[in-house]
C-alpha cells in the first residue's frame, strides 16, 4: 500500500498543475485504512483543500462533525468558495443553519471569479428563515464591492424578491438595468409576468428582447402554454417547423395537456 501511495502522490503534482483526482484518490485510500494523522498532513501540506473534503466526508460519517467543521473552516475563511459550500451544506446538514451563514457571508468578497452563485446559497438560507432583507444587503454589499450591480448579481436579487413575494419590484429593476433589454435578460421578467397572471405582458416582454434562439424557444414555450400554438411555429424557419398535421398536433397536445417534464417533440423524421 505504500508504494500505491508514493506512486499517486508523485501523479498528483504536475510540472505547473494539480491533478485534483489523484489527490482525492490518495486522501480516500488514507482515509479507508484509518490513517488519519497522515490524511491530516496531508491537508495541512500539499493536499490542501482538494484533501480536505475527503477528510471531513470521512469525519462526519464517524459522527465527528465538530472536527469535520474545523478541518474545513480555514480554508473557508481563506477564501476558498468550494469549501465554504461544502462546509455551509455540512452544518446545515446538522441543524447549525445560522453557522452555516456565517461561514458563507464574507467568502462572496474574498474569492476571485464570480462569486454570484456563492451569494446564492447564502441568500437561499436566509430566505429560508424569513431573513430576505439581510439576504438583498448581502447582494447589494457585494454589488458595491464589486464596482456595480451586474445582471448576474441582479438575477440573485430578483430571485430573493420573488421568494418573498415581491414581484413587481424586481420586474422594474430588470427593465432599468442597462441589460434588461437582451435575451438574457428579459428572460427573468417574462418568467416573474407569467407568476404574477400577466402572460401577455411576459410574451410582449420576450417578443421585444434581443433576437436569438434561447428567446425564440421560450417565447415559443409561453405561446403555447396560452393555447397560441400556430403563432408558436410561425416562429420557426420553414425547415424546423413540424410540416405535418401529426406534428402540428402534438404541440396542440403538448398545450392541453401541459407541459411535462422529459416530453420531447417528434423528432425530424417522425415528422
Amino acid at each position: 500500500m505504500d508504494e500505491a501511495l508514493k506512486v499517486l502522490t508523485r501523479s498528483a503534482f504536475g510540472e505547473h498543475a494539480v491533478f485534483v483526482n489523484a489527490v482525492e484518490q490518495l486522501a480516500d485510500i488514507l482515509a479507508k485504512h484509518g490513517r488519519e494523522q497522515q490524511l491530516r498532513e496531508w491537508v495541512a501540506g500539499s493536499g490542501g483543500e482538494h484533501a480536505v473534503f475527503r477528510l471531513a466526508v470521512w469525519l462526519e460519517s464517524l459522527d465527528r462533525v465538530d472536527e469535520a467543521v474545523e478541518a474545513m473552516r480555514p480554508f473557508a475563511a481563506d477564501g476558498s468558495p468550494n469549501v465554504a459550500a461544502a462546509l455551509a451544506e455540512l452544518l446545515t446538514r446538522h441543524g447549525r443553519a445560522d453557522e452555516a451563514i456565517e461561514v458563507l457571508r464574507p467568502v462572496p468578497k474574498l474569492m476571485g471569479g464570480d462569486p454570484e452563485w456563492l451569494v446564492g446559497n447564502l441568500c437561499k438560507l436566509l430566505v429560508e428563515r424569513g431573513r430576505a432583507d439581510e439576504a438583498l444587503a448581502a447582494i447589494d454589499e457585494l454589488a458595491e464591492h464589486s464596482g456595480g450591480m451586474s445582471i448576474e448579481l441582479l438575477f440573485e436579487r430578483v430571485e430573493v424578491l420573488a421568494r418573498s413575494g415581491r414581484v413587481e419590484q424586481p420586474i422594474a429593476e430588470l427593465g432599468a438595468h442597462p441589460e434588461g433589454g437582451t435575451w438574457y435578460g428579459a428572460s427573468k421578467p417574462a418568467g416573474l409576468l407569467v407568476l404574477a397572471g400577466r402572460p401577455g405582458e411576459a410574451i410582449r416582454t420576450l417578443e421585444s428582447a434581443d433576437d436569438s434562439a434561447w428567446t425564440t424557444a421560450e417565447l415559443a414555450v409561453l405561446l403555447i402554454d396560452q393555447g397560441r400554438v400556430e403563432e408558436a411555429l410561425a416562429l420557426f424557419a420553414p425547415e424546423e417547423a413540424p410540416k405535418s398535421e401529426e406534428g402540428r398536433a402534438f404541440w396542440r397536445r403538448f398545450h392541453r395537456e401541459g407541459r411535462v417534464a422529459g416530453i420531447e417533440p417528434p423528432r425530424a423524421a417522425d415528422r
